[in-house]
């Protein structure tokens, strides 16, 4: 048995169907938790019982012992476009790592489709307009390249949108059996063919309507805004998103909290945070992203650690008090 672990968003979901089909075999598959970076105890065992013969990571950055664990158990190979690092011994193919530049792989679709020499269909555009799509304008060449993609096989960009949305939201509600579903759907059926399928599109209205309320609850604080978020539903990344467009030139932050941990999550268009990611990752934490995004989820134990590190290598030298803020 052959498994591919993927991240939970679109481009993720996207990855695991292409190289399913460029491997044409079939694939078991699994997603860590919405949230987790990294795989917990449970998941390690889970995976192990498996016992796969190969392992496909695809569009995640896992920490470095986890991607250890993964190449002691079986065949394994990476696929990944967001910041990390090289592992003696362990296949890994990311041309950011290389020092490539992010635009050049907004997902890791684009990672795909060089590697094995793809032609661009809907499944390759919606893993860059999953990631990428709420940064471009109108005459930016990406955004351009897939209007052109979309006229030419006469889909609506209205409908290509809706399908990310759909497609994209299904891990939103913690239930994984719904992402495993879409993904059988999507090898079965063209992916626009989604949009009638009541079983993907019902969540969508409620999705909508907490984000806009928990979108007026960001708070301003000069160059932060910041939101604490406590929701069953995973939105965190999305409010992040949303809070970005309207204020690229400030930090935006979001702080969700569950049961047992929380989840940071930051994205900003002022600098560069590539560097902050590594740091963040050789101290322990458990955190990816790219150079305008971190995410980083953390036991509640650790919160006061966490904060006091990000205060002391980044916010303190910007003169921004962090510490009053995420624990306000």
């Amino acid at each position: 048995m052959n498994l591919i672990i993927h991240h939970w968003d679109m481009d993720g979901i996207a990855s695991a169907i292409i190289l399913t089909k460029q491997k044409e075999e079939r694939f078991k598959y699994f997603t860590p938790t919405a949230g987790n970076y990294f795989l917990s105890s449970e998941e390690r065992a889970i995976i192990s019982s498996m016992n796969p013969d190969k392992i496909y990571l695809v569009d995640m950055s896992l920490p470095k012992d986890d991607l250890i664990f993964l190449n002691n158990l079986a065949d394994f190979e990476v696929f990944d476009h967001h910041s990390g690092h090289s592992i003696e011994g362990v296949k890994i193919h990311n041309p950011i790592l290389e020092g490539a530049k992010s635009i050049e792989y907004p997902s890791c679709t684009t990672v795909l489709k060089e590697y094995f020499k793809l032609e661009e269909d809907i499944l390759y555009w919606s893993g860059i307009w999953g990631d990428f799509g709420f940064k471009l304008k109108e005459t930016d060449y990406l955004l351009v390249s897939l209007k052109s993609f979309l006229n030419k096989n006469k889909i609506e960009f209205k409908d290509f949108k809706l399908f990310v949305t759909i497609a994209d939201s299904q891990y939103k509600t913690g239930d994984k059996e719904k992402i495993y579903e879409l993904i059988d759907f999507l090898l079965s059926n063209p992916p626009i063919n989604i949009l009638s399928e009541k079983i993907f599109s019902s969540i969508l209205s409620k999705l909508e309507e907490v984000k806009k309320q928990e979108l007026k609850r960001f708070k301003t604080f000069g160059k932060v805004e910041f939101l604490k978020l406590k929701t069953p539903y995973y939105v965190i990344s999305d409010l992040c998103r949303l809070k970005f467009s309207e204020t690229p030139d400030k930090y935006n932050i979001v702080l969700g909290e569950r049961k047992d941990f929380y989840n940071f999550y930051m994205r900003t268009g002022i600098e560069d945070l590539s560097e902050l990611i590594k740091q963040t990752k050789s101290n322990g934490f458990f955190g990816g992203g790219k150079k305008d995004v971190l995410g980083v989820v953390m036991p509640k134990d650790d919160f006061d650690k966490f904060v006091n590190f990000i205060s002391g290598v980044f916010f303190k030298q910007r003169g921004i008090n962090i510490i009053k803020i995420l624990k306000e």
